[in-house]
């Protein structure tokens, strides 16, 4: 009997588990292109590779190439048809090659399995519109709200009536759109994206329901900074084409860039029901989320990225800074390592882990956060107070008090540092200027609990000392 070769085993095992995480890298990037052939390679070599299978059809479908995406999606369900994702995912791409009523029914397929997927309330509500019944297509909308009711004012808006802010003008011939496009055309190369909105207003006069003049007028409006015309205009767009996820996209940016947090938030929503793997709209939504100061929401976002995306350094580092900031330690200390390891926002990233080793009590770790932060960038205050701060938890007080005195001399006033200093003193029994100092650091901050709560100490043993 001849033994196997393991050293071969491992080595074929790697090279597909190689190619996997290439593919998944590639795909996170929406390099879909070049993900096709690496994901085909795996297909090769790991029959039946159902994850494999469905990881390719989503490719071909976020290239437009809606045929061959069903017919991959397709052969994904021979093997495990009860998959709803895939299911909805088959159903949008028939849409697309608008076969509403085969859509239809892997919609109902797909709710049957799961009453509450939105991807598939949205498409069916998409494809009864498409086939007249308007009651039956509001009644979906509604029931996508009620499971997920952030996306209630992009629905609010895309169910009403169809935007037509002129009056429609009799057709006047496909010469006259022709000589609109070209002027349009003309206006983009010489970068007048003004004369180009102007021209695309009235091309939309003549072609109320053309998209793509909704879509450019958009982003001809946003180029001249006319951002609620743009939102308009996007808008116009998105009701043209409900799932199609670049107005619903593209809407959102502008929403954001208005300052219009939850219209921006509902409008990602939305296009992530379509395409719940986009890494730009789960970053995009995530950087909204925490201006909305919905910082575990931003977390769960930021934590799918890297999910889709392991090498993504970006999403690891605001991943373990929300996680410190929600007090979750350990967690925060894995996802900054990682952005350290891959070099995203490296001097943020030594930092913050210093913050988080420190917070959990681990000194040395800290300070070697600190000084390789320090290391990046000399002159980084917030470096040289981690510092000082992990000397004080070490009980190293005299390496805190030269550190903080450095750092008081190069004008640092903050309330961390007086703080700090106050801790000194108090230790020391020097109550006066104990208390001076924690009355400085909560000038600045007055949230600052632990100095509160230092003040009342200091003042109340500097009575008792009084007393006797």
């Amino acid at each position: 009997m001849v033994a196997a070769n393991p050293g071969k085993q491992n080595s074929q095992g790697d090279g597909i588990e190689d190619l996997r995480k290439l593919a998944q890298a590639l795909a996170g990037q929406e390099r879909y292109e070049e993900a096709l052939p690496v994901y085909e390679a795996l297909l090769a070599a790991d029959r039946p590779g159902v994850q494999t299978q469905e990881a390719l059809a989503r490719c071909l479908e976020r290239l437009g190439r809606w045929g061959e995406a069903v017919a991959r999606y397709r052969l994904v369900l021979d093997v495990d048809p009860d998959r709803p994702d895939t299911l909805a995912a088959l159903g949008l791409c028939m849409v697309r090659l608008d076969t509403p009523l085969a859509a239809v029914t892997a919609f109902d397929r797909c709710l049957r399995l799961n009453p509450a997927h939105v991807g598939a309330l949205l498409g069916k509500a998409t494809c009864l519109r498409l086939t007249g019944d308007a009651a039956g297509a509001e009644k979906m909308y509604r029931e996508a709200i009620l499971v997920q009711p952030e996306i209630e004012s992009a629905l609010e808006a895309l169910i009403g009536a169809p935007a037509k802010p002129f009056e429609p003008k009799p057709p006047k011939g496909a010469s006259e759109v022709a000589e609109l496009e070209n002027i349009i055309a003309n206006a983009i190369l010489a970068e007048d994206y003004i004369t180009a909105a102007r021209h695309c207003r009235a091309l939309l006069e003549l072609e109320p329901d053309y998209y793509e003049a909704w879509f450019n007028l958009g982003v001809f409006e946003q180029s001249n900074s006319n951002l609620e015309a743009a939102a308009e205009a996007f808008l116009g767009a998105a009701r043209l084409q409900p799932l199609n996820v670049e107005p619903l996209q593209a809407l959102a940016q502008a929403y954001h860039l208005l300052g219009d947090l939850k219209a921006a938030e509902s409008s990602y929503q939305a296009a992530l029901s379509i395409d719940a793997d986009s890494v730009h709209l789960l970053w995009n939504l995530g950087l909204v989320l925490e201006q909305r100061k919905d910082l575990e929401g931003a977390a769960q976002k930021y934590s799918r990225i890297v999910k889709s995306d392991p090498d993504r350094g970006e999403a690891w580092f605001r991943l373990g800074f929300l996680r410190l900031r929600l007090d979750e330690l350990e967690g925060a200390v894995v996802a900054l390592r990682r952005a350290r390891d891959l070099r995203a926002t490296t001097l943020e990233s030594n930092y913050n882990l210093g913050v988080a080793y420190w917070r959990l009590g681990r000194v040395s770790q800290a300070s070697e956060c600190f000084h390789s932060a320090l290391s990046m960038q000399p002159g980084f205050m917030p470096a040289h107070r981690g510092l000082a701060a992990a000397a004080l938890l070490a009980a190293d007080y005299s390496l805190a008090r030269g550190l903080l005195r450095e750092l008081t001399e190069r004008g640092d006033t903050s309330a961390e540092v007086l703080f700090n200093l106050a801790v000194l003193e108090h230790r020391e029994n020097r109550f006066h200027s104990a208390i001076e100092f924690y009355k400085q650091a909560l000038k600045i901050d007055p949230d600052l609990t632990d100095a509160s709560a230092g003040l009342a100490l200091a003042q109340s043993m500097l009575s008792a000392r009084r007393y006797n």
